[in-house]
């Protein structure tokens, strides 16, 4: 994983991650494989991953 995201994002763990899946099978998301995934790990650099907008659309932050 940290191969495929280029690193590790130190300073947060797996848990934190917007892409990780809590619940009786913890799982994240940017993994090809469904596996338990153990909340505790490093998490990646897909931690710090944007979401990516669609050209013209609106953000409610664009409006602030």
């Amino acid at each position: 994983m940290y191969k495929r995201s280029g690193g590790t994002a130190y300073q947060h763990t797996c848990s934190d991650c917007r892409f990780f899946r809590d619940g009786k099978h913890p799982q994240c998301l940017q993994y090809e494989l469904e596996i338990d995934w153990n909340p505790d790990y490093i998490a990646c650099k897909f931690y710090n991953l944007e979401e990516s907008q669609i050209d013209g659309q609106v953000n409610i932050f664009d409006l602030l």
